[in-house]
């Protein structure tokens, strides 16, 4: 197991970089489902990343920004020239079933995400937690992207379904993935390639953002021919 980072540090840079964290995230719960395992607490601290391609001489575990011997600060190569490989971790709340097991039901458990609608009910009702699987990860989604950034109005419908109240009316894994496979083929390379916007950035901000984005990501990476969608090799 490589040394892991928190996914966002540093910060994702293009709609290009968001969407392969997603496409990685859901193929990663669709797997975990296939094999009846329900996670049960993803969260953003669970969200991890091997950060070796962007920053091949590591880092220090105590002071991240520093390198592992601690004598320099370390300056992040770019996701979009170097792609990075993400994890789902932290399994101790996870449970396995068997395959006769088509609708497992447990007593709810809080963890790093306490806002499921129907862990705010009645606390003694079983739950299915593959449905709460599917909550967590869309309301990640929408807690730390949709509303962090202007970029992601295109993923409304798919995440709506996702954080419905309504457990039962939620989709599978293999839906959601089949969905964002969709939206994400009807994207194109210049929406990847956008810089991710800040809800909170003035007009002065974002003009400055985009002249250096456009300066020393957009063309460098067109005149390298960077993909707008950064895929680790397997």
């Amino acid at each position: 197991m490589p040394l892991l980072r928190e996914y966002d540090d540093p910060k994702l840079a293009t709609v290009g970089e968001a969407m392969e964290l997603f496409r990685q995230m859901f193929e990663g719960l669709q797997f975990m489902h296939e094999h009846h395992v329900a996670h049960r607490d993803i969260s953003k601290l669970n969200v991890m990343m091997d950060s070796q391609p962007i920053l091949p001489d590591s880092f220090h575990p105590q002071s991240p920004e520093m390198s592992r011997d601690m004598k320099r600060w370390l300056t992040p190569r770019s996701r979009t020239a170097h792609p990075v490989k993400y994890y789902i971790t932290d399994f101790g709340l996870s449970t396995r079933y068997s395959a006769e097991e088509t609708n497992p039901l447990e007593i709810p458990i809080f963890g790093g995400d306490r806002t499921v609608p129907e862990f705010q009910q009645d606390r003694t009702i079983p739950r299915n937690p593959f449905h709460t699987d599917i909550y967590y990860m869309g309301n990640f989604i929408r807690q730390y992207f949709m509303q962090e950034y202007t970029n992601f109005t295109f993923m409304e419908p798919l995440i709506a379904t996702m954080v419905q109240d309504d457990p039962s009316k939620r989709p599978t894994m293999d839906d959601v993935v089949t969905s964002f496979k969709e939206i994400l083929s009807k994207l194109s390379s210049w929406k990847l390639r956008e810089r991710l916007v800040e809800r909170k950035d003035n007009v002065a901000v974002n003009f400055l953002k985009d002249l250096h984005h456009i300066s020393f990501r957009t063309v460098p990476f067109l005149l390298t021919r960077r993909p707008a969608l950064p895929t680790p090799k397997a």
